[in-house]
């Protein structure tokens, strides 16, 4: 999981594409939905968790578990897949795109 005082430096555009492109033709959708996320800042890391901003909740992703009802149901019986938090996590660690917050989720939570 990135620290900002890591100091990782995301790969040149040239060599995400590729990356990219592999990413969209296996998960489609899916896929698609994680780089909106990434490209969105909605990929945030706390000091406690990774959480993905998804379009009617915030999902908290932990190592290859996720706290969607697509990963609690619909994905759990095909390891080769991923919802689409896993992979936005997943892609935004590799690139450095984490959206990082040097506090505890619970406080942000307690915001709102």
């Amino acid at each position: 999981m990135p620290r900002p005082d890591q100091n990782i430096n995301p790969p040149p555009t040239n060599q995400i594409a590729p990356y990219v492109e592999e990413l969209l033709k296996k998960n489609g959708t899916r896929g698609e939905k994680a780089i909106e996320a990434i490209q969105e800042d909605r990929v945030k890391q706390y000091r406690d968790f990774t959480v993905v901003v998804g379009y009617h909740d915030e999902y908290i992703v932990e190592g290859e578990i996720c706290t969607c009802k697509g990963s609690e149901y619909n994905l759990q019986n095909d390891t080769d897949k991923k919802c689409w938090h896993l992979l936005a996590v997943e892609i935004a660690e590799r690139t450095g795109s984490i959206d990082y917050h040097d506090m505890w989720y619970s406080e942000v939570r307690d915001l709102l």
